[in-house]
């Protein structure tokens, strides 16, 4: 399991944090070696659960742990149209290689 806690650092202080929430990514077992599948969970600063969604076709041996957030985090908020994710995929890519 994958788990992205999301928290807010007031002026970089992380003695003052708090939860925004978190997100879950569970791999499900019923991929293959080439594809996963995984249950995405977001959950709000209270432990709530916000919204759950459904990953198909990960490709494993070409991606990996940023990418598989990325996906993530794009089925469960399900940015608007003007925002590419897409882009910022290739750009984490890019910068992938250079290091």
């Amino acid at each position: 399991m994958v788990v992205v806690e999301i928290k807010l650092w007031p002026l970089g202080d992380a003695e003052k944090s708090r939860s925004l929430g978190s997100l879950r990514i569970a791999n499900t077992g019923k991929g293959t070696k080439e594809e996963g599948i995984y249950d995405v969970t977001l959950f709000g600063p209270d432990g709530q659960v916000l919204k759950r969604e459904r990953i198909s076709g990960f490709r494993r041996l070409e991606q990996g742990g940023p990418e598989l957030t990325l996906m993530a985090l794009q089925a469960v908020l399900k940015p608007p149209g003007r925002f590419s994710l897409s882009a910022l995929a290739q750009k984490l890519r890019q910068w992938r290689q250079a290091f």
